[in-house]
């Protein structure tokens, strides 16, 4: 499958599962798109491809993305439109990943579902009478629906805003040692939390 293929393949699914699921605080199918259509057009030219190539991934809405609103689902933030991107998305991108919104958390983060005063409480796909987890309560329910197969999710000390919505999705999540995986610079970071990668499966975190 082609880059555009597998993008319009992800925003179908979204589409189909977001009225019930509300993962998704701001989705992105038009910036997706021109990503997709840009990395096709860089294949056919020969360029290199980097190891996520074309792979559609979604981001917790407390990371920074550039041009792409980052609300940490707070009212105080509902406008906020980033002009840099976090480190680790910008390295997603370096990589060939491809951005296809921002996902629901608690507000800044501080709640163990995923519910705010500006979005929709998101549910669990295996059963939407119940909470993924949080707080990267939409990033666990994007992957868990099948989405996406990667979504960036986050994990301050002591919470566990990846260790309890994985499990409770039935997905994967990776969580490692504080300072294992580096740290950005404060600038380029909305806070002191580790970014950390929530995936359909244990395999997938080896």
């Amino acid at each position: 499958m082609s880059p555009v293929e597998i993008v319009e393949a992800a925003l179908a699914a979204m589409a189909v599962t977001e009225p019930e699921l509300h993962a998704f605080a701001t989705p992105a199918p038009e910036q997706a798109r021109a990503d997709a259509l840009a990395l096709e057009a860089a294949l056919g030219r020969g360029e290199p491809a980097g190891p996520l190539a074309g792979v559609p991934v979604a981001i917790k809405d407390l990371v920074l993305t550039k041009g792409l609103r980052t609300t940490f689902g707070s009212r105080l933030y509902a406008d906020f439109v980033p002009q840099h991107d976090d480190v680790v998305v910008e390295r997603l991108k370096q990589a060939g990943a491809i951005v296809i919104g921002k996902t629901n958390v608690a507000e800044f983060g501080y709640g163990g579902v995923g519910h705010n005063r500006l979005f929709a409480t998101t549910r669990n796909p295996w059963n939407p009478a119940l909470t993924p987890g949080g707080s990267s309560a939409g990033s666990a329910a994007a992957v868990a629906a099948g989405v996406c197969p990667i979504a960036v999710g986050s994990h301050g000390q002591p919470s566990c805003s990846t260790s309890w919505p994985a499990p409770t999705s039935a997905i994967g999540g990776l969580c490692p040692m504080t300072g294992s995986t580096g740290a950005p610079p404060p600038a380029r970071s909305s806070g002191s939390t580790s970014r950390l990668p929530i995936v359909q499966s244990g395999r997938a975190c080896r």
